[in-house]
Protein backbone atom coordinates (compact mmCIF):
# COMPACT_ATOMS: atom_id res chain seq x y z
CA UNK A 1 0.00 0.00 0.00
CA UNK A 2 1.05 3.06 -1.33
CA UNK A 3 0.43 6.62 -2.19
CA UNK A 4 1.04 6.69 -6.19
CA UNK A 5 1.26 10.61 -7.69
CA UNK A 6 0.33 11.22 -10.71
CA UNK A 7 1.32 14.02 -12.83
CA UNK A 8 -1.52 15.80 -14.75
CA UNK A 9 -0.11 17.47 -17.95
CA UNK A 10 3.84 16.14 -16.86
CA UNK A 11 6.58 17.34 -19.99
CA UNK A 12 7.50 14.29 -22.01
CA UNK A 13 10.89 14.14 -23.59
CA UNK A 14 10.78 14.16 -27.38
CA UNK A 15 12.50 11.34 -27.97
CA UNK A 16 10.28 9.26 -25.09
CA UNK A 17 8.10 6.72 -25.80
CA UNK A 18 5.50 5.06 -23.51
CA UNK A 19 5.15 1.91 -23.92
CA UNK A 20 2.06 -0.24 -24.74
CA UNK A 21 0.81 -2.51 -22.03
CA UNK A 22 0.82 -5.86 -22.73
CA UNK A 23 -2.75 -8.37 -21.93
CA UNK A 24 -1.49 -9.50 -18.81
CA UNK A 25 -3.68 -12.69 -19.68
CA UNK A 26 -1.41 -13.70 -22.34
CA UNK A 27 1.92 -11.56 -21.67
CA UNK A 28 4.65 -14.47 -20.91
CA UNK A 29 7.02 -13.61 -18.00
CA UNK A 30 9.55 -11.91 -20.31
CA UNK A 31 7.32 -9.83 -22.48
CA UNK A 32 5.81 -8.65 -18.67
CA UNK A 33 9.86 -7.88 -17.71
CA UNK A 34 10.55 -6.12 -20.78
CA UNK A 35 7.26 -3.90 -20.18
CA UNK A 36 8.44 -2.97 -16.80
CA UNK A 37 11.77 -2.29 -17.67
CA UNK A 38 10.66 -0.23 -20.27
CA UNK A 39 7.91 1.83 -18.14
CA UNK A 40 10.52 2.08 -15.37
CA UNK A 41 13.27 3.80 -18.60
CA UNK A 42 9.95 6.08 -19.37
CA UNK A 43 9.40 7.52 -16.01
CA UNK A 44 13.20 8.17 -15.45
CA UNK A 45 13.22 10.13 -18.63
CA UNK A 46 9.69 12.18 -17.89
CA UNK A 47 10.34 12.72 -13.89
CA UNK A 48 7.15 14.29 -13.93
CA UNK A 49 4.91 11.30 -14.73
CA UNK A 50 4.73 9.63 -11.54
CA UNK A 51 5.82 9.44 -8.34
CA UNK A 52 5.20 6.72 -5.59
CA UNK A 53 5.92 6.56 -2.04
CA UNK A 54 5.28 4.02 0.52
CA UNK A 55 2.67 5.20 3.37
CA UNK A 56 5.22 4.88 5.89
CA UNK A 57 7.70 7.34 3.70
CA UNK A 58 4.74 9.87 2.44
CA UNK A 59 4.12 10.75 5.88
CA UNK A 60 7.34 12.54 6.72
CA UNK A 61 7.48 14.17 2.94
CA UNK A 62 3.96 15.25 3.26
CA UNK A 63 4.92 16.74 6.62
CA UNK A 64 7.62 18.80 4.94
CA UNK A 65 4.95 20.08 2.63
CA UNK A 66 3.05 21.41 5.23
CA UNK A 67 6.09 22.68 6.81
CA UNK A 68 6.74 24.45 3.06
CA UNK A 69 3.60 25.96 2.87
CA UNK A 70 3.77 27.30 6.34
CA UNK A 71 7.40 28.79 6.47
CA UNK A 72 6.97 30.32 2.65
CA UNK A 73 3.28 30.89 2.71
CA UNK A 74 2.21 28.94 -0.26
CA UNK A 75 -1.54 29.58 0.68
CA UNK A 76 -1.96 25.66 0.05
CA UNK A 77 -5.71 25.39 0.94
CA UNK A 78 -5.91 22.96 4.39
CA UNK A 79 -8.59 20.84 2.53
CA UNK A 80 -6.20 19.98 0.45
CA UNK A 81 -3.17 19.74 2.52
CA UNK A 82 -5.08 17.25 4.53
CA UNK A 83 -6.71 14.97 1.28
CA UNK A 84 -3.05 14.65 0.10
CA UNK A 85 -2.94 12.01 3.06
CA UNK A 86 -5.14 10.05 1.10
CA UNK A 87 -5.33 8.16 -2.01
CA UNK A 88 -8.37 10.33 -3.75
CA UNK A 89 -7.10 12.84 -6.01
CA UNK A 90 -6.21 15.62 -4.05
CA UNK A 91 -2.62 17.89 -5.55
CA UNK A 92 -2.27 21.16 -6.94
CA UNK A 93 -3.69 21.67 -10.16
CA UNK A 94 -0.80 23.75 -11.95
CA UNK A 95 2.53 23.85 -12.81
CA UNK A 96 3.16 27.26 -11.32
CA UNK A 97 1.73 26.15 -8.03
CA UNK A 98 4.10 23.31 -8.33
CA UNK A 99 7.24 25.19 -8.82
CA UNK A 100 6.52 27.33 -5.91
CA UNK A 101 5.97 24.01 -3.72
CA UNK A 102 9.13 22.58 -5.30
CA UNK A 103 11.24 25.70 -4.46
CA UNK A 104 10.06 26.15 -0.68
CA UNK A 105 10.20 22.14 -0.25
CA UNK A 106 13.60 22.07 -1.69
CA UNK A 107 14.73 24.96 0.78
CA UNK A 108 13.05 22.87 3.48
CA UNK A 109 14.86 19.78 3.18
CA UNK A 110 18.47 22.04 2.56
CA UNK A 111 18.06 21.41 6.47
CA UNK A 112 17.77 17.74 6.40
CA UNK A 113 20.31 15.19 6.91
CA UNK A 114 19.88 11.86 5.75
CA UNK A 115 16.33 10.24 6.81
CA UNK A 116 13.57 12.58 7.08
CA UNK A 117 10.71 11.37 10.08
CA UNK A 118 7.50 11.78 11.17
CA UNK A 119 6.23 11.75 14.38
CA UNK A 120 2.51 10.20 14.70
CA UNK A 121 2.21 10.42 18.38
CA UNK A 122 2.63 6.46 19.08
CA UNK A 123 5.32 5.80 20.93
CA UNK A 124 5.23 2.06 19.49
CA UNK A 125 5.84 4.01 16.10
CA UNK A 126 8.44 6.32 17.04
CA UNK A 127 11.13 5.36 13.86
CA UNK A 128 8.11 3.64 11.45
CA UNK A 129 7.38 6.91 9.62
CA UNK A 130 10.92 7.81 7.32
CA UNK A 131 11.85 8.50 4.33
CA UNK A 132 15.63 9.80 2.50
CA UNK A 133 16.21 13.06 1.69
CA UNK A 134 17.15 11.88 -1.63
CA UNK A 135 13.45 10.33 -2.26
CA UNK A 136 12.28 13.32 -0.93
CA UNK A 137 13.73 15.21 -3.17
CA UNK A 138 12.75 13.21 -6.14
CA UNK A 139 9.56 14.33 -5.26
CA UNK A 140 10.79 18.05 -5.99
CA UNK A 141 12.17 16.79 -9.05
CA UNK A 142 8.63 15.31 -9.82
CA UNK A 143 7.00 18.86 -9.15
CA UNK A 144 8.82 20.70 -11.37
CA UNK A 145 7.60 18.55 -14.17
CA UNK A 146 4.39 17.29 -13.69
CA UNK A 147 2.05 20.45 -14.77
CA UNK A 148 -0.02 20.01 -11.71
CA UNK A 149 -0.60 16.74 -9.58
CA UNK A 150 -2.81 13.90 -8.14
CA UNK A 151 -2.39 11.73 -4.65
CA UNK A 152 -4.02 8.77 -5.70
Amino acid sequence: MGMDVFGINPVIQRHSVKPDTPDWTTATVAEKSVYFEAAQQYEVENPGVYFRANCWSWRPILDRIYQADREYALGIDEKTLERMSYNDGAGLDNQEDCDRLAEALENVLEQENGIITWDCGDPEFADAYKATKEHALEFVDFLRECGGFEVC
